[in-house]
């Protein structure tokens, strides 16, 4: 079996297509309909971005666009692309992937070798109102009766932006809109049911909004949220800001802390329950409550009265997940507190 490689469109107007790389060649992706890659949005230029391809070596150049090209969340000029990393153009962002293909001889009088751009098969239009559809890079259709991830206004004009968080975490999501400098409402929505809105002005987060949980502040919503490992997002038109509690650190700072959050976290991990877990206090209670600090103590009552990881943290708005989760091990470890499926 040999390898191939592809771009696979993980969010953005054309979610779900698929572009086999050549072998060895030139690929270029623009909003010109000449292209073997096509975007037509207004944020990609008509010659965009070029990528070179020699086997399993791939380097793209940017064109001199004028919104940018950016892999991996960092604006290049021109960088080596491998497997698994991500390239945005526009609001497109694709994954570069593998496939195992058949080493099969072709047919004779077959034209044999890896098919161009333009006898592979078309992803089916969305609409005549709307701009035309990538006509000559998908690989393989979606799926039947899939739509495409989008929302259309009577004009044709995209709305949103969706993908899945297992195919793009929500911090490097969060750092390829910084880089774009997208404005809108970005909903976030955790394979645990909970809903986050995150409002972003020019690639900035300035507010969020945890659902359920009206005294969670924005700073700590936001870090929780970059934590979730499954689950949608979609960028939807920009809303009015609600007012108070608005964040304005650089999202290069929130990102650092919402991760060295997340790697502390994950150390404490082997010790800590899951958000959902159900937490109950030891009955009978051996430990004596007295040997407790008075914020301990706090935190102790809201087990009892919360019932679940999550809900605790929802209970104090004032301190991080990582000082509540661990303050919840030590009351494991030290036999208040059991830990139930």
């Amino acid at each position: 079996m040999a390898r191939a490689l592809k771009l696979r469109f993980v969010a953005g107007k054309y979610e779900g297509g698929e572009f086999r790389l050549p072998a060895e060649g030139e690929v270029l992706i623009g909003r010109g309909a000449e292209l073997p890659v096509v975007l037509a949005e207004d944020m990609v230029s008509r010659k965009h971005a070029r990528l070179t391809i020699k086997g399993e070596q791939i380097r793209i150049e940017d064109l001199g666009s004028t919104n940018g090209t950016f892999v991996n969340g960092e604006r290049v000029k021109a960088a080596d692309v491998k497997v698994g990393d991500r390239i945005l153009i526009g609001t497109s962002i694709m994954k570069v992937l593998a496939t195992e293909v058949p080493d099969a001889r072709p047919p004779r009088g077959s034209g044999g070798g890896i098919p161009t751009a333009r006898s592979m098969p078309t992803r089916p239009s969305v609409g005549a109102s709307g701009p035309p559809p990538v006509t000559t890079h998908m690989t393989a259709p979606p799926l039947e009766g899939a739509e495409p991830r989008e929302l259309r206004q009577s004009t044709g004009s995209v709305k949103t932006v969706a993908g899945s968080i297992e195919e793009i975490p929500l911090p490097d999501i969060l750092q390829l809109f910084a880089a774009s400098r997208k404005t809108g409402l970005l909903v976030v929505k955790s394979g645990a049911a909970r809903r986050a809105n995150l409002y972003i002005e020019n690639g900035q987060v300035v507010h969020a909004r945890l659902e359920g949980s009206a005294e969670s502040r924005s700073r700590k919503t936001l870090l929780r949220v970059l934590r979730w490992k499954s689950g949608t997002f979609e960028l939807r038109p920009s809303k009015s800001v609600p007012e108070g509690d608005r964040l304005d650190e650089p999202m290069e700072h929130l990102l650092m802390d919402g991760l060295r959050e997340l790697d502390e976290i994950e150390r404490l991990r082997p010790d800590l329950p899951d958000d959902e877990a159900n937490l109950t206090i030891v009955r009978p209670l051996a430990p004596k409550l007295r040997d407790l600090l008075p914020s301990t103590l706090d935190l102790l009552q809201a087990v009892h009265n919360e019932g679940q990881l999550a809900r605790v943290m929802d209970a104090f708005p004032d301190m991080t997940d990582l000082d509540v989760a661990m303050e919840i091990v030590l009351l494991i470890q030290k036999g208040y507190i059991s830990v139930s499926k």
